[in-house]
């Protein structure tokens, strides 16, 4: 019986946030894949087939992360893979964003801000994660 570590693909166009929250969750021991971009991070999904996402909404363009998940959730291998979108936009955008659940493009596991911690991070991972 193999043990094997589940992989995480961390999804943000900034390198210093990237940086510490990878270690942070490799700390955890997750295998952790990282990307710049919306393209980049469908590119490492297809290749490496994470068992969570996380990513930015807010990237290259405002909605960057949300193109993403529409993208991935159009296949079928990712139909059911856990994401979480990390957004600072309530605090950038002063307004509040109230995200439903029945929006079809909108099929996000959960919402966190972008300032979370990387140890919160982390335990809203092991959630989705056995």
């Amino acid at each position: 019986m193999h043990h094997f570590k589940n992989k995480i693909l961390l999804i943000d166009d900034d390198p210093d946030f990237l940086s510490i929250y990878a270690d942070a969750l490799e700390k955890e021991g997750f295998k952790v894949g990282v990307a710049c971009n919306g393209a980049s991070g469908l590119k490492s999904a297809l290749e490496d087939k994470p068992d969570l996402i996380i990513s930015d909404v807010m990237m290259d363009t405002l909605d960057e992360g949300f193109e993403l998940v529409h993208k991935l959730r159009a296949l079928r291998q990712f139909e059911y893979t856990p994401i979480i979108m990390l957004t600072s936009v309530n605090k950038k955008m002063d307004f509040n964003w109230q995200f439903g659940a029945n929006e079809y493009w909108l099929s996000v596991s959960e919402f966190l801000d972008k300032y979370v911690s990387p140890e919160e991070l982390a335990v809203h991972a092991k959630r989705y994660l056995h």
